[in-house]
């Protein structure tokens, strides 16, 4: 997963701690510029709209012929 990020904008959504160091790992290892971060506090959802689904939407049909 680590090498396919980069290439275009990523957004990472997360609710709780676990998801919030992938995001730190991101930023501090990976040092991307193009990130979007979309959180919510614990126990509640990330509101999805922020999210850029132009760029997902590629993904998925390029990875699933979908």
């Amino acid at each position: 997963m680590w090498a396919m990020m980069g290439e275009r904008p990523v957004d990472v959504v997360h609710m709780e701690s676990f998801g919030k160091t992938w995001y730190s790992d991101i930023k501090s290892h990976l040092k991307l510029k193009d990130v979007n971060e979309v959180t919510a506090p614990y126990g509640q959802l990330p509101d999805l709209a922020k999210t850029n689904k132009v760029s997902h939407m590629e993904d998925r049909k390029a990875s699933t012929g979908v």
